[in-house]
């Protein structure tokens, strides 16, 4: 099974679109475990224009959101079940803890893993780390709806 996919492959995955796809490339996927993401936060990022134009700051709920975007992706490609064309939406997260800022221009790397499946819910771990610290971490619920 393929490891590696790029943004257009991404999309063929997930639904989420610019400007609020958070995922640039999965770095490695491995089906039924986790995935490894990459998001490549830029000066120019259309979020930094208000947080803060001073000193930008990647704002916290956008490095969950891009570690659920990178949760979307595995549940979605994994055979463990979510049927292509689901939809999944983030239903709780837990432990979450923002332990340093993310400021341009960096790599943000997403790394999700696999908990549990319930039904149609999917448990993962959740971390995002710059230059290998640890910036980000949640335990992390979603819920797939599946395609009418």
């Amino acid at each position: 099974m393929k490891t590696k996919y790029s943004l257009e492959e991404i999309k063929e995955v997930i639904p989420h679109r610019e400007p609020f796809i958070f995922i640039d490339e999965i770095l490695n996927f491995k089906d039924n475990e986790g995935v490894v993401a990459l998001k490549r936060v830029q000066p120019d990022d259309w979020y930094f224009a208000g947080h803060f134009p001073q000193k930008p700051v990647m704002p916290g709920v956008l490095i969950l959101e891009a570690l659920a975007q990178a949760g979307c992706f595995f549940c979605l490609n994994s055979s463990l079940g979510a049927e292509k064309g689901s939809i999944l939406y983030l239903t709780k997260c837990e432990e979450v803890k923002w332990i340093s800022q993310v400021t341009p221009p960096t790599d943000l790397i997403l790394e999700v893993k696999f908990v549990d499946k319930k039904m149609n819910f999917w448990f993962m771990d959740a971390m995002a780390t710059v230059n290998n610290k640890k910036v980000c971490t949640a335990k992390i619920t979603a819920y797939s709806e599946k395609p009418n």
